[in-house]
C-alpha cells in the first residue's frame, strides 16, 4: 500500500523475549485480553500484528474490518468510539489505541479528511472521558505526524488528488522551508523556494498545510494528555519523511513542545506502521514485568550511522527508541544478553530499493563478514534475531541465499525484511523450541 521503513526486528526481539511470559495464562487456558484498535485494516497492522501477540498466549480484542478504514474507505471515528466503550470490559488488561482512527477514521483518513478543527479536538477530548471511566486500565495511544512523500508516485495515491501533479514540488518546497529554519538557505535556494511557491497552486498548498495544521494541533493535545497521565504511554510516529521535510519540521516542533514530558510517558519516533506492535509489546512486557536484554550487532562499515531511506534519523537512534518503548535493555556484553539483534546494513551507509540490479544475489562487501557474525553467535548458543535492512521493499538476496544454503534460517529466533507488504516475521516460541529439543 505504501513504502515504509518498518524496523520490525527491534520489535521481534522483544516479542521473542516474552513468548514464555504468559505461560501461567496458557496453563489455565484463560488468556489475558488486550484491546487493540489499529490505524486501518491492512494485514500488517491488523491481522498479522494481532497474530504475533496471540502466539504469545494473549487474546486480542479488535474491531471488525468494516469499522476500520482503508485506502478507499477513510473509516468512521464515531462508530469506533462506540465500539471502544462497549468492548472496554473489566477483564481487559490493557488498551492500545490508534489516535488517527479515533480522530480521523484511519491513517489515510488523516491525510484526506475534511473534518473541522473543532470536531477533531472534541474527539480528542473523548480520551479524557474514557480515562475517567477506566481509571485503572493501562492506556497506550499512538498517533502519526503526517508524511511528506517525495512525489505523487511515492505517495501511492494516498494523498489528495493534487499531490499526483504537484507532490514533487510540494516535497521540495517543504524541504527548503525546513532547511531555512535550521541551516539557512543559499541565494539559489531562496530563489527556488520563491519559484515553487508561485508554481504550486495556492489552493492545493493551503489545503495540504491546513490539514497538517489540524494534525499538528491534535498531536499537541495528545501530548498534553500524556503529560497529565490520561495515557500511560503515547507514541507520535513520523510517517515517511526525510532529514529535511515538513514531517521533520513538525516533529522538531512537537519535540520542543513535549520537552517537559517524561520519556517514559511519550516518545516521538521515526515510523508508523510498527508502532501498534511496539505498544502491544510494551503492554505485555510491562504487564508481566519483563525486561529482556539485547545486544545489538551491526555489519561493518557505516553500521548504526546509516540513515535509511524514508527516515530522518540513524538506524541506531531508531533501535534505541524502540527497545526503550517495549521495555528492553540494551547491553554491551553479548554473552549476557537474552537476544542478539543482528542488523544487516550496507558498508557505505546507503539503502537501496530491493528490486534494483544491485540486489542480484551476488555477494557484496560485508556479506561474508555479517554471515560470519551470525554464524558465530548461533554456534555460541545465543538467540539471534536478524534485521535485514540493506534494501527497501525486499530482503538482501545474497544474504538470504547464503543463510538458506548454510541452514541457518531456521535457527534464527526471528527474521524481518523491510517493507509493509513484504514483511516477514519468523517467530518461534522459546518454550516450544525447548520442548521439542
Amino acid at each position: 500500500m505504501k513504502k515504509i521503513f518498518c524496523f520490525t526486528l527491534a520489535l521481534a526481539v522483544c516479542l521473542a523475549g516474552f513468548f514464555s511470559a504468559n505461560a501461567d495464562a496458557k496453563k489455565k487456558n484463560e488468556p489475558e485480553k488486550i484491546l487493540y484498535i489499529p490505524h486501518d485494516n491492512r494485514p500488517i497492522v491488523n491481522e498479522q500484528t494481532i497474530s504475533i501477540i496471540e502466539r504469545a498466549g494473549y487474546k486480542v480484542i479488535s474491531p471488525p474490518d468494516y469499522l476500520l478504514g482503508n485506502r478507499e474507505n477513510l473509516g468512521n471515528p464515531d462508530m469506533l468510539w462506540g465500539w471502544l466503550e462497549k468492548n472496554a470490559t473489566k477483564d481487559i488488561k490493557a488498551a492500545v489505541i490508534s489516535g488517527d482512527s479515533m480522530l480521523y477514521g484511519s491513517l489515510v483518513g488523516s491525510r484526506k479528511h475534511h473534518y473541522g478543527r473543532q470536531l477533531i479536538m472534541e474527539r480528542a477530548e473523548l480520551f479524557k472521558e474514557f480515562r475517567n471511566r477506566h481509571k485503572k486500565l493501562p492506556i497506550y495511544v499512538f498517533s502519526s505526524i503526517m508524511r511528506t512523500p517525495r512525489s505523487g508516485l511515492a505517495s501511492g495515491y494516498e494523498e489528495p488528488d493534487y499531490y499526483r501533479n504537484y507532490g514533487t514540488n510540494i516535497f521540495r518546497y517543504t524541504e527548503l522551508t525546513d532547511k531555512k529554519e535550521t541551516d539557512g538557505l543559499t541565494a539559489r535556494e531562496t530563489k527556488e523556494l520563491a519559484f515553487l511557491k508561485r508554481l504550486i497552486p495556492e489552493r492545493a498548498l493551503n489545503d495540504w498545510m491546513d490539514r497538517r495544521s489540524k494534525n499538528f494541533d491534535a498531536n499537541k493535545k495528545l501530548t498534553d494528555m500524556a503529560k497529565t497521565k490520561v495515557f500511560d504511554f503515547l507514541i507520535i510516529g513520523r510517517d515517511d519523511n526525510a532529514p529535511f521535510s515538513q514531517t521533520h519540521m513538525e516533529s522538531r516542533h512537537l519535540k520542543r513542545y513535549a520537552a517537559s514530558v517524561d520519556r517514559n510517558k511519550l516518545q516521538n519516533i521515526a515510523g508508523i506502521d510498527e508502532v501498534g506492535l511496539l505498544l502491544l509489546t510494551r503492554a505485555v512486557n510491562f504487564g508481566k514485568k519483563n525486561n529482556p536484554s539485547v545486544y545489538v550487532r551491526y555489519n561493518s562499515g557505516r553500521a548504526g550511522f546509516t540513515v535509511p531511506t524514508y527516515s530522518d534519523e540513524t538506524i541506531d537512534e531508531s533501535i534505541n527508541a524502540e527497545l526503550s518503548i517495549v521495555g528492553a535493555r540494551r547491553i554491551n556484553e553479548p554473552g549476557r544478553a537474552d537476544f542478539i539483534l543482528a542488523v544487516n546494513t550496507n558498508q557505505n551507509g546507503m539503502t537501496y530499493e530491493g528490486g534494483t540490479h544491485s540486489n542480484d544475489g551476488k555477494e557484496r562487501e560485508g556479506t561474508k563478514y555479517f554471515l560470519g557474525l551470525v554464524r558465530s553467535d548461533l554456534q555460541a548458543g545465543r538467540r539471534v534475531v536478524l534485521a535485514d535492512i540493506a534494501f527497501a521493499n525486499g530482503a538482501d538476496n545474497a544474504l538470504m541465499e547464503r543463510l538458506k544454503n548454510q541452514k541457518l534460517l531456521t535457527k534464527l529466533q526471528a527474521y524481518s525484511g523491510w517493507n509493509t507488504a513484504r514483511l516477514c516475521n519468523r517467530l518461534r516460541s522459546v518454550d516450544a523450541k525447548n520442548e521439542s529439543g
